[in-house]
């Protein structure tokens, strides 16, 4: 599995949510000895143990458990590209969930999104060879709520990823 690469998406998404925090992006990139240029191009991937890294250090820095959320929300409409536009031509939430399933080696070059239907729940979990214990929790969390937001838009359900308070 050495070599398994990530969008840089979700990523800049992560770098949002963290400043919005009052963490300084350049306090993330130093602290998860990740280099702020790899970032740059709109197309960027990095390794996986970059953007593991980059998790860690984000959910220690802001001692946010929702991190995820919150990095979901700071993605902008577009940055998942092809997966925004599978999501936009599926006819249903459960169709939209299958197609990004079917083509989860976008986000992940070495992961894959596992989908059990049973008479009265849907398991959703993202699986990968590097992490037999499981990925990050934030970033399966933010890979998910992308989905159902992106879904949210499109049918209006009028529902948010993270609500706090009242």
């Amino acid at each position: 599995m050495r070599g398994a690469t990530v969008l840089a998406a979700p990523l800049k998404a992560l770098l949002a949510a963290c400043e919005k925090m009052g963490i300084e992006a350049s306090t993330l990139f130093e602290a998860a000895s990740v280099s702020a240029s790899a970032l740059d191009d709109p197309s960027a991937r990095l390794s996986l143990e970059e953007a593991a890294r980059m998790w860690a250090v984000a959910l220690q820095l802001t001692e946010e458990p929702l991190i995820g959320l919150q990095a979901a929300q700071a993605l902008p409409p577009g940055a998942y590209r092809v997966l925004d536009y599978l999501v936009a031509n599926s006819p249903t939430v459960r169709a939209a969930y299958h197609r990004v399933s079917d083509y989860s080696r976008i986000i992940d070059s070495a992961c894959s999104i596992e989908i059990s239907e049973g008479p009265d729940e849907v398991v959703c979990a993202m699986r990968h060879a590097l992490f037999p214990a499981g990925l990050p929790r934030p970033y399966v969390e933010c890979n998910f709520a992308v989905v159902a937001l992106r879904s949210n838009v499109l049918w209006g359900f009028g529902f948010e990823a993270l609500r706090r308070g009242g």
